[in-house]
């Protein structure tokens, strides 16, 4: 009798999946937009304007500081994915 079990994948074997990836990011857009939002609500609640431009600057340098720290996150989890 043969065993019907087959041999997994080398994806599977890591325990690094694609749906962290996905996971990161999509906190990575949360953080962005709470952070738009906290800037708009400060405002909102003080009865100044909306002053765009520290918006966008704001949101910006969250992003980037964001970005370095999932990509530093993502390549201590799957270093093979930044060895090509």
């Amino acid at each position: 009798m043969q065993s019907t079990q087959e041999t997994p994948r080398p994806e599977q074997l890591r325990p690094y999946t694609a749906r962290v990836p996905r996971i990161f990011w999509l906190i990575w857009i949360m953080v962005i937009a709470a952070t738009a939002m906290y800037t708009w609500w400060t405002a909102f609640s003080s009865g100044l304007p909306l002053d765009v431009a520290q918006l966008v600057l704001r949101s910006a340098i969250v992003g980037l500081i964001g970005l370095i720290v999932i990509t530093r996150i993502e390549a201590r989890m799957a270093p093979w994915r930044f060895m090509q």
